[in-house]
């Protein structure tokens, strides 16, 4: 799996700094991933998800200690994890596609609205700066702002903070406000 991420990183130096990261990271976030989906290929799914996108974004992650490196990692793989665990329990209880209407008729009005405003809100978020979207994500999948700021390092107060502008500039984008 290492050797997909090698080509992505600039340097030797950063490739190196990666396949350490790899090696003292790798069976952790496994480990991780295991427990929160009880399932060895989806798992690795999340695993490989979770490097992959620390490796896209090295460039901008990788002036911090690695210490902030490793925690970067498991948030984004339990993120991973996490939301293959909602989309598991959604299809093991709606089946693979969408619900059926009791009467087979076309989809209830404001159905439609509240799916395009989910769907707003989902690239909103993905446009968030990292450490905001992060944060937002966690909170999103049931984390208090407390566990947040153990998990990330950083202030419970700071967390709030950004967690309130993340919310903020969200809604702003999907109400169709200027941000």
């Amino acid at each position: 799996m290492l050797a997909g991420f090698l080509p992505i990183l600039n340097t030797p130096e950063e490739q190196a700094d990666f396949a350490a990261l790899y090696a003292r990271c790798g069976a952790r976030a496994m480990a991780l991933a295991r427990r929160i989906l009880k399932d060895a290929a989806l798992a690795e799914d999340a695993v490989h998800d979770g490097f992959a996108y620390l490796a896209d974004h090295y460039q901008r992650l990788k002036d911090g200690s690695p210490e902030q490196m490793e925690r970067y990692l498991f948030q984004c793989v339990e993120s991973r994890a996490l939301n293959a665990a909602a989309l598991r329990q959604r299809e093991t209880v709606w089946g693979a596609g969408a619900p059926e209407l009791p009467d087979g008729g076309p989809e209830p009005e404001g159905q439609t609205e509240q799916a395009d405003r989910l769907a707003q809100a989902v690239a909103a978020m993905e446009r968030l700066p990292a450490g905001y979207r992060a944060i937002l994500e966690l909170a999103c999948t049931g984390w208090t702002p407390g566990e947040i700021a153990e998990i990330l390092g950083l202030s419970p107060a700071v967390v709030q903070k950004r967690l309130e502008r993340a919310r903020k500039t969200v809604r702003k984008e999907v109400d169709g406000e200027d941000a």
